[in-house]
């Protein structure tokens, strides 16, 4: 289960991937590794650089749960992004811990 502050409410997405979705914005699915060798799709998350740009856009936590939510589809669509899911949990309790 993921670390999230007592009494912190999150959406399902996000709690499966890891992210608290209280007065802190969710993050953003990149992992840092960007790059884009399968038919434009990033190897870590899937993004494409369009698709990163929305996410850049998106201010509402419930907006940014239903953007992650459409990626994992895409990443099960396109195959071969079992690793991301503990990579982005990895990366929200570091913000977590951080903004504590």
């Amino acid at each position: 289960m993921p670390p999230f502050p007592k009494g912190g409410i999150c959406t399902s997405s996000a709690a499966e991937t890891g992210a608290a979705s209280m007065t802190k914005k969710i993050p953003s699915p990149c992992v840092s590794v960007c790059k884009y060798k399968r038919e434009d799709h990033c190897i870590a998350c899937s993004m494409t650089k369009s698709q990163k740009k929305i996410f850049k856009k998106l201010k509402k936590n419930a907006e940014r749960a239903a953007f992650i939510e459409m990626l994992k589809h895409q990443q099960a669509q396109l195959g071969g992004y079992e690793a991301w899911a503990l990579l982005y949990k990895r990366k929200a309790e570091k913000k977590l811990k951080k903004a504590a």
